[in-house]
């Protein structure tokens, strides 16, 4: 590791080296912005201002992924509870990928009966349940699920 900065008083050693290893997490969010996932490589924008703006919308996406992320796992670690991973091992540290890949089975049913709308979620199994509740009530009430995880 290099720095310009040769004052071991502005910039010690572990100072350093703690930058360093914050980088990890700034590049995984790149890579999260850059996952095909998304298919950004299929917007062709030409205009500064909607690249900017694709930017914004695509940066408060990576912060409410990482602060869904953040919530979760410490709401497993403070439980003492783990939910199981792609290989089925069992883990306190899921990724939001993995729990948004979940959910991919997840819709909302919107029927019509004498004349009113009836929406009705469905596809919630018992694991997709229990992720729901460790967001807490108000995502129990959208996803019409009772909370048993407060």
């Amino acid at each position: 590791m290099a720095t310009n900065q040769l004052c071991k008083k502005t910039l010690p050693n572990e100072a350093i080296l703690s930058t360093y290893k914050e980088q990890a997490g700034a590049e995984a969010g790149f890579k999260f912005i850059k996952d095909d996932t998304f298919e950004v490589d299929s917007i062709f924008l030409k205009k500064p201002g909607r690249i900017s703006a694709l930017m914004v919308v695509m940066t408060l996406c990576l912060m409410v992924y990482s602060f869904a992320q953040y919530f979760l796992r410490q709401e497993l670690i403070s439980r003492n509870e783990t939910l199981p991973t792609q290989s089925g091992r069992e883990n306190q540290k899921p990724s939001m990928k993995w729990i948004y890949r979940l959910f991919h089975g997840v819709h909302v049913l919107h029927l019509e009966l004498d004349g009113s709308l009836i929406s009705k979620v469905i596809n919630i199994d018992a694991l997709r349940q229990r992720i729901i509740g460790y967001f807490g009530s108000l995502a129990c009430s959208i996803y019409e699920v009772p909370c048993q995880n407060l």
